[in-house]
C-alpha cells in the first residue's frame, strides 16, 4: 500500500529531499485545514480543489453540510485517473493558491515549497498511474484512498457516519454533532468499510 513514507521516499530521488517533503507535506495538510475551517475552498494548482458544500434552499438551515475534493483536469488526463463532473451550485468557491503561505507554514523559501509540493503531487500521479493501491494522510484533513482502477476518494476527518467530529470541529461548520448532516463525504464516490479506512489511516500517517 502507497503511503506518506514511500511517497517521501521515491520524491526524494527526483529532487526533493525527505527534509523538506515532511515539513512542506505537514504545512500542505495544515493550509488546507485552514481554509476550510474558514468556511472556504482551496484550488490546488495540478492537482485539485478541496472545498466546502453548503445547505440547499431546501435545509431548513443555513451552513455547510460536508465537504468534497475533485481532481484538476490536467492531473486527471496526465495519469489516467477518471474524472467526474462537479456541479458548482452547492460549492463554495476556491481561493487561489498561495505558495508565500505555505512556504511561511513549512519555515522554507517560497521556491522550496513549490518546488517540492509539485514533485510530491508527480510522484501522487506517477504512483497512481502506476497501478498502486495508495492511502495517504492529508494531516488533519483526511485521507486519500485509490484502489481499483485509479479511482481516487477523498475522506474527510472531521465528521463521519460512525465517529461524530467534536464540539471545537462542528462549531467551525456550524454543525450539529446529532445531525446527518454533519457527516463529511466525498462526491466520487462510496467510500470503503470504515473499519478498513480506520486502519489505512494510522498507516498512511507511519
Amino acid at each position: 500500500m502507497y503511503n506518506k513514507k514511500m511517497l517521501f521516499d521515491d520524491a526524494a530521488k527526483i529532487g526533493a529531499p525527505k527534509a523538506d517533503s515532511d515539513k512542506i507535506w505537514k504545512a500542505f495538510g495544515d493550509y488546507i485545514d485552514e481554509v476550510l475551517r474558514m468556511g472556504k475552498g482551496l484550488k490546488v494548482p495540478k492537482f485539485g480543489n478541496f472545498t466546502c458544500v453548503k445547505n440547499s434552499t431546501r435545509d431548513t438551515v443555513p451552513g455547510i453540510k460536508g465537504f468534497t475534493f475533485w481532481c484538476a483536469p490536467s492531473f486527471s488526463r496526465a495519469f489516467g485517473i477518471p474524472s467526474k463532473k462537479v456541479g458548482a451550485a452547492l460549492l463554495v468557491p476556491c481561493l487561489e493558491f498561495n505558495w508565500a503561505k505555505l512556504a511561511y507554514k513549512a519555515g522554507v523559501d517560497k521556491d522550496t515549497a513549490q518546488v517540492t509540493l509539485s514533485l510530491l503531487i508527480r510522484t501522487i500521479g506517477q504512483a497512481i498511474a502506476g497501478g498502486q493501491a495508495v492511502r495517504l494522510g492529508f494531516g488533519p484533513v483526511g485521507t486519500m484512498v485509490v484502489l481499483q482502477q485509479r479511482e481516487l476518494q477523498f475522506r474527510f476527518a472531521y465528521a463521519t457516519g460512525d465517529e461524530k467530529a467534536t464540539l471545537s470541529d462542528l462549531s467551525f461548520f456550524g454543525l450539529q454533532a446529532d445531525k446527518p448532516d454533519a457527516r463529511a463525504y466525498s462526491d466520487l464516490g462510496a467510500f470503503n468499510a470504515y473499519d478498513d479506512l480506520r486502519a489505512a489511516e494510522a498507516e498512511a500517517e507511519a
